[in-house]
């Protein structure tokens, strides 16, 4: 009797499920660590962003033209990152700021929503380990 060899249709449903099962637990892992790369992206560009608003207060003594409405003046973000994010300002005084990542697209699923850095230091949101 000539043995035959291969697969039977059993093995290969036993295979399918396992790595159906291993995607399904890795997949939310994965999605979780890219939002959290992109997030490491919007507390850089805030960082950055408010070290030009420092520069423009030491030559100006003031932060109160470095923005045009909620957007800065003196300031353009990276494309990657308005792709994911938008940045705002607001409270801008001649004392003080307030900066704003506003998440938008796939990163709005983002369990930490807005990043908040202002000219006292104060990064919001506290919780959650989002900074």
């Amino acid at each position: 009797m000539k043995q035959v060899k291969g697969f039977t249709l059993l093995e290969v449903m036993i295979t399918v499920a396992i790595v159906a099962i291993l995607a399904g637990i890795a997949y939310p892992s994965y999605l979780s660590h890219v939002q959290s790369t992109k997030r490491e992206e919007a507390k850089r560009t805030l960082v950055e962003a408010a070290q030009q608003m420092e520069s423009y207060y030491a030559m100006h003594l003031s932060y109160a033209s470095a923005a045009s409405g909620t957007s800065l003046s003196i300031y353009t973000p990276s494309t990657e990152f308005n792709e994911i994010y938008t940045l705002t300002a607001s409270n801008v005084s001649d004392s003080g700021y307030k900066l704003t990542a506003t998440p938008k697209g796939s990163q709005s699923g983002d369990s930490c929503q807005q990043l908040s850095l202002s000219s006292t230091g104060l990064k919001e949101p506290t919780s959650g380990g989002c900074w």
